[in-house]
């Protein structure tokens, strides 16, 4: 696969004509927004895995409509991270922002339909999360450890509550949850100790550890 550098950022060229930024942790710049198109107009479609791994700078970040996928570890550590915006993705795989201890700012598009395990897990200045509805997948502990998160408004099609979803978000205390959701996966919700009265259709199956160490609301809902 032939290789493109610029502005510090490697990219490389796939065989279908299409390129991936495949490597930033060397990026010294603190803001940066991803072009749409390198070279001969070649449109940039993803962030590969560990492309911008601890990267120590970066501080803003802004992906173009046309990057659909962004890869396990894309910025996973990077220690300043404080803003995304991501305008046309589909997928955010696994780790992707996992120990971004500083962001406090996602935009994320209407186009995402998967967030997959522990994307967000260690953003510990995260203080809201409003999900889009075309979301259809959020893996487990995707917000694990997110000790300043708020609020967070679910995807209305969501059907299940994956496990440790919201593992000790001890700060948490309004979530918005699917109208029409089947299950909620253990420990879901355990450690949230600040964690308001959820409305929960009559029709969930709720895992015996789902509220775990959330006091009466295991409780309620478990006795329901």
């Amino acid at each position: 696969m032939l290789k493109f550098t610029e502005n510090e950022i490697e990219y490389t060229i796939n065989d279908n004509n299409t390129a991936s930024l495949s490597s930033a942790s060397n990026f010294t710049g603190k803001e940066l927004t991803v072009p749409q198109y390198i070279g001969n107009n070649i449109p940039v479609v993803e962030i590969s895995d560990r492309a911008f791994y601890r990267n120590e700078n970066i501080c803003d970040i802004i992906l173009p409509s046309t990057v659909k996928n962004i890869g396990e570890y894309a910025f996973s550590w990077c220690a300043k991270l404080e803003s995304v915006k991501i305008s046309g993705a589909k997928i955010i795989a696994s780790r992707a922002f996992m120990g971004c201890g500083k962001l406090k700012n996602i935009t994320l598009p209407s186009s995402l339909k998967r967030i997959e395990e522990k994307a967000f897990s260690y953003c510990s200045s995260l203080v809201s999360v409003n999900l889009p509805d075309n979301i259809i997948h959020l893996g487990e502990m995707v917000f694990e450890g997110c000790r300043k998160l708020e609020s967070a408004r679910l995807p209305k099609g969501l059907k299940i509550l994956a496990n440790g979803m919201f593992y000790a978000c001890v700060s948490l205390r309004d979530v918005i949850l699917p109208e029409y959701v089947d299950y909620i996966d253990e420990y879901a919700f355990a450690y949230c100790t600040s964690l308001v009265l959820p409305d929960i259709p009559a029709s969930a199956v709720i895992n015996e550890s789902a509220f775990h160490e959330c006091g009466d609301l295991r409780k309620r809902y478990i006795a329901s």
